[in-house]
């Protein structure tokens, strides 16, 4: 999905009545797909792709519509861009669509840039709110992650390369146009990451059934980083050593637990909550 382009061509070679492509490649979806590998990231879905055109236009090679667009709400808009700035747009069938994403609303952008994670600008600042996310596999939940972390206002997201999801198409796609302004990285090892930033001033807080502090307890660093763990096993022991502070969410049963994805969502509220209130005073 996060793949550089190499090529502006395109699927197809024919234009409706109405001039949009009309592909006619007899590869079928997969080898669509790998097109549109090659010229960027798959950005799928109506908000999503509309932060993209908002943010980032000139990086959209491609608009993929679903036949007929005009039939579609909304559709109508991308292709009216894609016109007025001399993008292809190409009209593709269900099948097409539904070979990556069940749910995709009928239009697909290739984008070849993303947001970048600069260590140095972030560590730079009086202020700075780093996520750490230990093992989250599903990406729906990442995707809701980069939304909240977009609306509070979080300088990045660090995830490990193995045994976590990444920027899919569904991710991007739930983050509702999140993934258009926060930069996340890849680590190959999260917890030495985490250090890095330990090693510039950033206080670390891991999220733990363990810990004997509530969130609602604790007075945050101005620059913090908040790690979040898998539903199901929590932060892996290194990254948990990292950890200055173990701090827990208020709930009244201990052998449950919420969804990542809430759970970071309370945790980046509280965080947020405490720095506005010191605005204002």
């Amino acid at each position: 999905d996060s793949s550089e382009p190499n090529s502006r061509s395109v699927v197809g070679n024919s234009r409706t009545s109405k001039g949009v492509v009309s592909s006619k490649s007899s590869r079928g979806a997969t080898g669509k797909l790998k097109d549109i590998s090659r010229l960027g990231r798959r950005v799928v879905g109506i908000h999503a792709c509309s932060e993209v055109i908002k943010v980032r236009p000139g990086a959209v090679h491609s608009v993929y519509l679903k036949k007929p667009y005009g039939s579609h709400k909304g559709l109508e808009y991308f292709y009216d861009w894609a016109k007025a700035n001399d993008v292809p747009c190409l009209e593709e069938n269900d099948a097409f669509f539904k070979s990556f994403m069940q749910v995709h609303q009928g239009v697909c952008l290739a984008v070849s840039e993303k947001p970048q994670f600069d260590f140095a600008q972030i560590v730079a600042k009086e202020k700075a709110l780093v996520l750490a996310l230990d093992g989250i596999e599903d990406p729906h939940n990442l995707g809701a992650m980069i939304r909240t972390s977009w609306l509070m206002g979080v300088d990045g997201i660090l995830l490990p390369e193995n045994r976590a999801t990444s920027l899919t198409s569904t991710s991007m796609k739930v983050a509702c146009g999140g993934a258009e302004h926060v930069p996340l990285s890849e680590e190959t090892n999260l917890a030495s990451s985490i250090k890095a930033f330990k090693a510039k001033g950033f206080w670390v807080y891991g999220l733990s059934h363990k810990a004997e502090q509530s969130v609602w307890d604790v007075e945050f660093n101005e620059k913090s980083v908040l790690v979040v763990g898998a539903e199901d096993n929590g932060m892996r022991l290194p990254v948990e050593r990292e950890c200055d502070m173990l701090i827990s969410l208020p709930q009244v049963d201990a052998s449950a637990s919420y969804n990542a994805s809430v759970a970071t969502a309370m945790v980046v509220s509280e965080y947020f909550r405490q720095f506005s209130k010191q605005s204002k005073d």
